[in-house]
């Protein structure tokens, strides 16, 4: 519920700022950071939601990065693939993070504008990830016993 109302916030704001370019990367970061923080793992909520926002960062600059150069897109999603599903045997939420991740690479490897809005997106993936990683990080995430 707090991942769904964080990033209906910050939907809401990108669109108050008429800002509707920014509103899915911003929302995208967010949603996926907060899906990536449930179900069962090794990895503290904040933890893993710090290195989901990262890899999504990461995923889209590289994907945006690649795109125009379709040898390059198309061999290198084949070892985002393999990357990914390597990752995704340690346990269920890094199974999560690799899933989204190869989502948020597929999307910019395959982007069909300029290059610019691509890597501007990025930094708006990363700005929805970290205020979703900041308000969990302010106790209303962590488990019973350990704030």
């Amino acid at each position: 519920m707090r991942g769904a109302g964080i990033t209906t916030l910050l939907g809401w704001i990108a669109l108050t700022l008429n800002a509707p370019r920014a509103l899915l990367p911003l929302t995208l970061g967010s949603v996926f950071t907060a899906i990536a923080e449930t179900g069962q793992g090794r990895e503290h909520p904040w933890r893993t939601m710090a290195w989901t926002t990262s890899w999504l960062t990461v995923a889209a600059g590289f994907g945006a990065a690649l795109g125009e150069n379709t040898p390059l897109a198309v061999n290198a999603s084949g070892a985002m693939g393999l990357i990914c599903a390597s990752a995704a045997s340690r346990d269920q939420r890094t199974a999560v993070t690799s899933l989204l991740t190869l989502v948020v690479f597929t999307i910019y490897v395959g982007y069909p504008g300029p290059i610019v809005p691509a890597l501007q997106d990025t930094g708006l993936i990363l700005l929805g990830g970290v205020i979703q990683t900041l308000v969990c990080s302010s106790g209303s995430c962590l488990p019973t016993g350990e704030a």
